[in-house]
């Protein structure tokens, strides 16, 4: 799993690279800082669907263990 996402980035670096190859300075600066950019949104859209995850994680957690003690306060009496 870990070459063929190397590859892949591999690839992406390769294309690139073609794309950047005909263009002036400021071009390939702003090409190169808008790639930035996109892969800085999608860290933070990745960390944030994570988060929401987690988070519902935690609930469903807290509820198991309300109904765990539930259960066992049910049995005691």
């Amino acid at each position: 799993m870990q070459g063929s996402s190397t590859i892949g980035n591999l690839m992406d670096t390769v294309t690139l690279h073609e794309k950047l190859s005909g263009m002036s300075i400021e071009h390939k600066v702003e090409s190169l800082r808008n790639r930035v950019l996109t892969e800085d949104l999608y860290c933070l859209i990745h960390l944030e669907i994570c988060r929401v995850f987690i988070v519902h994680i935690e609930k469903i957690a807290m509820l198991f263990i309300q109904q765990l003690l539930y259960i066992q306060t049910s049995v005691v009496y």
